[in-house]
């Protein structure tokens, strides 16, 4: 957002970024303008007054569209709004190659940038200043996404009728002309799951194949979209895979996309929003997809056992669970029933991952290469009842720290299991920010029921992993369903 700083008798003002580098400001009418984001800035200024700026003046500058992007080779216009504005009170600083015009539009003024056709660069960030006598009054960074002519995204969709998984690949022309394209999709890389994690360093040869789009040609209109739908037989769904798709046009250009991918577990769309009372007796449970944790393979012991010793998982009387997900424009849902023959909590607040309950790591960005970041959450009923602990979070928006209030959680007793509990949750697509919920998008993540037997938190079985070493290529995906 675009906003203005009153700083009533300050003559001078410091601006650092957070790249360290600074610009002086010269205050005009008693404000600076800044471009404010989640990507903090200091203000740095001597003043009569022992109070911090609060007040916002009228933006001196202001960017109306955002997000903006640019085609690599094209140009597009920035338009610039703010009181009394002329072409010529500005500086516009580019990244090399780029180049930038600006010129009068009624009370507005235009910039038209130019990104160089050649660029590796995801992002160009463009800086607008303002002048104000000697110095700079106001300065907005705009971020622009620097996109191909063709671009390419893949998402895993659910089962079919046979049981198969498989991608969604995504292929839209961004350019002003049809397209000739062909393409190719592969599974390049695969990684089981062992002693419950994922030895990246340790790629294994791909067991599976695909079957549909996975390669072809097609023309593509100008500003058109198509999806290409592709089966993969024979997949394992405890498995990541690395998959990559090729895109080619009439002159030889690619676009390769690449992506970890895998789990394909179906999130039901839910009409009526589940009633969160740990009684999992709602209609959208009885149509979403179960999953499965319940194998030796998706155990991750913390510790060796003693010779003589018993080992820490017996069996999935020991340790074991199933689990649904379900959502609609509000909440992400969750239903996990835990077989376990020992509970045991002693800890609460941001100590409750250490002791029996579940523990998440989402990725809100799952088909992107650049990530916002990853939450870590913390969910069970410890010595203070239930509570969920945010311990990391991939949003400005959302805070770390206590989350219960955010949450809906109930936890019950599972029937026939000796320590056995069912967690029913509602998650705020708030608390997952950047993600914001469609029919065919996916969730990036990892969930693991921590074990407690007594003498502390000792192993932990999951579906997916990477919950203990926050790596999100170690997640799975859950995939929105209409």
């Amino acid at each position: 957002v675009d906003r203005g700083i009153s700083l009533p008798g300050v003559t001078e003002a410091r601006l650092i970024r957070i790249d360290g580098s600074s610009e002086k400001l010269v205050p005009a009418d008693g404000a600076v303008t800044l471009g404010i984001s989640g990507e903090p800035v200091m203000l740095r200024y001597k003043s009569a007054s022992d109070k911090l700026a609060r007040d916002f003046a009228t933006a001196s500058i202001t960017v109306g569209e955002q997000p903006l992007t640019i085609l690599k080779g094209k140009t597009r216009d920035i338009r610039v709004s703010g009181p009394g504005l002329k072409a010529d009170d500005f500086a516009v600083l580019l990244p090399p190659r780029w180049t930038v015009t600006t010129r009068q539009d009624g009370a507005d003024v235009v910039c038209t940038i130019s990104a160089p056709e050649l660029t590796d660069a995801r992002i160009g960030r463009v800086m607008i200043q303002r002048k104000s006598g000697a110095g700079i009054a106001a300065e907005l960074i705009i971020p622009l996404t620097i996109m191909s002519p063709i671009s390419v995204e893949v998402y895993a969709t659910g089962r079919n009728k046979d049981g198969e998984p498989g991608l969604r690949i995504h292929v839209t022309n961004n350019g002003a002309e049809e397209k000739t394209l062909n393409w190719a999709t592969e599974l390049i890389n695969s990684w089981p799951i062992n002693k419950g994690t994922f030895k990246l360093q340790d790629p294994q040869p791909v067991q599976s194949y695909l079957k549909g789009e996975n390669e072809g040609q097609m023309k593509l209109a100008a500003g058109a979209e198509r999806d290409l739908m592709v089966s993969i037989v024979d997949s394992d769904p405890q498995t990541i895979y690395r998959s990559r798709v090729t895109v080619t046009d009439e002159i030889g250009r690619k676009v390769v996309n690449e992506r970890m991918i895998g789990g394909f577990a179906s999130a039901a769309h839910a009409l009526a929003a589940p009633k969160i009372d740990g009684k999992l007796d709602d209609a959208v449970w009885a149509k979403a997809e179960t999953q499965l944790v319940a194998e030796e393979r998706q155990f991750f012991p913390m510790r060796k056992v003693k010779e003589g010793e018993e080992p820490l998982w017996k069996g999935a009387d020991d340790l074991s669970a199933k689990w649904r997900a379900a959502w609609d424009d509000n909440n992400f849902y969750l239903a996990v029933e835990v077989t376990d023959d020992v509970h045991h909590v002693q800890f609460a607040d941001g100590s409750i991952w250490n002791q029996d309950g579940l523990q998440f790591l989402f990725d809100p960005t799952r088909n992107q290469a650049e990530k916002a970041g990853k939450y870590d959450y913390s969910v069970g009923k410890g010595t203070k009842g239930e509570q969920a602990w945010c311990h990391l979070t991939a949003h400005s928006s959302v805070g770390e720290g206590d989350a219960t209030k955010d949450f809906q959680i109930a936890v019950s007793d599972l029937p026939g299991s000796a320590g056995g509990k069912i967690y029913e949750i509602a998650i705020p697509w708030t608390r997952l920010a950047p993600f914001k919920p469609a029919a065919g998008l996916n969730l990036g993540m990892s969930m693991i029921m921590n074990e407690d037997d007594g003498p502390g938190r000792d192993s932990f079985m999951g579906w997916f992993s990477g919950v203990h070493s926050k790596q999100l290529d170690l997640a799975g995906d859950v995939v929105l369903q209409k």
